[in-house]
């Protein structure tokens, strides 16, 4: 199926089957779309400002340079999708799965994107300023040089993502996972990660995290030795994690 130009004003597209359809550079602006099958469809450049497309499922679509500005997107299958360039600005992506996605260049800005699984997904270079991924997955996940500036990524797993020369500039990190994440020039956040024994430790905006424990520094401090007991830790591993405390807590504030 081949549509040049779709100019839909109020079209009901909902649990319709479009898998494979060519619907490059389509008008689909505030279309209603809630479950449709898009598996596979080109929608390269296609216009979805305000489209409604919760629980779609658009498995490996093209929607290169796509303008999705305040669609709605929860709970759609976006895994695998190619999305380089397109416009996700103010969308919803509520619980979206966007796993493997590409979205290098993309623009997330002001997305609300809570719980969303984003594992293993390109994001390199992304606007995602003032996107909300609180619990967002986004283990894996290519973050290089993606702009996160004022984001809320708390309780997010990032583990063993690359966040090379990302921009954390007043991002929310509170309770997120960074095991094993790539941190080399990242700008605008002091981050430190470290472990001995069982448990791994980050510190991050005045707090410390080590394994489920996240605390003040200061709480740390004063505390450190009932927290290790009660979590079983050796003498040994007490004092280590201790000396490392103190160690953040002269050099980073």
């Amino acid at each position: 199926m081949k549509i040049l130009r779709m100019h839909t004003g109020e079209v009901l597209l909902e649990i319709a089957n479009l898998s494979e359809a060519d619907l490059e550079g389509a008008d689909l602006a505030r279309a209603d779309m809630v479950r449709a099958n898009l598996v596979g469809a080109n929608l390269r450049r296609a216009f979805l400002k305000g489209a409604n497309l919760i629980r779609a499922n658009l498995r490996g679509a093209n929607l290169e340079g796509a303008d999705l500005k305040g669609a709605d997107l929860g709970q759609a299958n976006l895994e695998k999708a190619y999305l380089a360039g397109a416009n996700l600005s103010g969308a919803h992506l509520r619980y979206v799965n966007l796993r493997g996605a590409f979205l290098k260049g993309a623009s997330l800005k002001g997305a609300s994107s809570k719980g969303a699984d984003l594992e293993g997904a390109n994001l390199a270079g992304a606007d995602m300023r003032r996107v909300n991924l609180a619990g967002a997955d986004m283990s894996g996940a290519n973050l290089s040089g993606a702009n996160l500036k004022g984001a809320d990524l708390e309780g997010a797993n990032l583990a063993g993502a690359d966040l090379r020369g990302a921009k954390l500039e007043g991002a929310f990190l509170e309770r997120a996972n960074l095991e094993g994440a790539f941190l080399q020039n990242v700008i605008g956040k002091e981050i430190m990660t470290f472990q001995f024994g069982r448990h791994f430790a980050q510190a991050v905006g005045g707090r410390i995290k080590i394994g489920c424990e996240e605390h003040s520094i200061a709480h740390w401090k004063e505390h450190v030795q009932d927290i290790g007991q009660e979590e079983q830790y050796s003498e040994k591993e007490i004092r280590v994690y201790k000396e490392w405390i103190e160690m953040v807590d002269r050099n980073m504030w």
